[in-house]
């Protein structure tokens, strides 16, 4: 069997036909245009047009944010807030009379990966991804665990409890600490202080920062490292509650092996010491496991 598995992002849609075991045959990939509800649901429908056939049983989104699945209902996009409030099934099923299922987006990476990646053969797994912000997914004897109404959000626990405030609400969440935003607000700050060839590297990112890492930039090992103890009390938080057999982390967090080991080292300090052998992997399949989740969940 086939599915269409769409990863809608805040800045473009990656879409694929997916089949069971998670083989990518086709895929393509078009700009979101978050400014418009309209423009935003008219881009997902010529997806499914183009990659629609007789062949294809079911179509899976995945959306960041807030997401009612048993509604269908996009209910907070924090990076799209066009479709905040959206029954955006219903919407679809005006153009296809198929099987469609929405999901948050980080879920179904932690999905793919347990169900077709790196974290396979094990039946306790938990996933971090970092963009904007941190997304994450439980998924147990390879079902989602969604709690009593789809909320599972790791990246707003909390890690300081005297921290800065959050969208959400709270104070000192792991998702100020760790992700895109908080890693360029670190670097930006120790640059007023130490000197750093990140200097001529403006503007910068995430990619920059870990580059000039590897080369033996102080400031950038720093930013690295810090980060990396941020995210390991948000690793050992993740273990002492749910005791996975394995995390798998995506997006930016992989990226960086200074940071995953200060993570590490900093997670084996803070756990129980039965639990020190959680397994944290990288996950396999990359910034397309979202939309490979998506077309998985929706053949199940």
């Amino acid at each position: 069997m086939k599915a269409i598995g769409i990863d809608v992002g805040g800045t473009e849609i990656k879409a694929g036909i997916i089949t069971e075991k998670g083989k990518i045959l086709k895929e393509m990939t078009i700009t979101t245009e978050s400014s418009s509800k309209k423009k935003l649901i008219e881009n997902i429908e010529t997806i499914i047009e183009k990659l629609d056939s007789k062949e294809i049983k079911a179509i899976g989104i995945g959306f960041a944010g807030d997401v009612d699945t048993k509604k269908g209902q996009i209910i907070q996009s924090p990076n799209i807030p066009c479709m905040n409030n959206v029954f955006l099934v219903k919407e679809l099923k005006k153009k296809t009379r198929k099987k469609i299922v929405l999901e948050n987006d980080a879920t179904l990476m932690v999905l793919a990966e347990a169900l077709e990646g790196n974290a396979k053969k094990f039946n306790v797994v938990i996933g971090l991804t970092a963009g904007t912000g941190i997304g994450s997914g439980i998924i147990i004897n390879k079902k989602i665990y969604s709690g009593k109404n789809n909320l599972t959000e790791i990246g707003h626990t909390t890690i300081n409890f005297n921290g800065p405030k959050c969208f959400c609400g709270n104070y000192g969440c792991l998702e100020q600490y760790v992700g895109i935003k908080p890693l360029m607000r670190l670097t930006e700050l120790k640059m007023e202080i130490f000197p750093s060839k990140l200097k001529k590297m403006w503007p910068l990112t995430p990619e920059k920062v870990n580059s000039a890492a590897k080369k033996g930039d102080k400031l950038a090992v720093s930013v690295l490292k810090e980060t990396g103890t941020h995210l390991g009390i948000g690793l050992a938080n993740i273990i002492n509650s749910f005791n996975p057999e394995a995390i798998v982390l995506g997006g930016g967090l992989s990226n960086s092996s200074i940071m995953i080991k200060t993570a590490v080292k900093e997670m084996k300090k803070r756990v129980f010491k039965r639990a020190k052998n959680t397994k944290i992997l990288k996950a396999k399949f990359g910034n397309k496991s979202g939309m490979i989740g998506a077309g998985l969940i929706a053949l199940k």
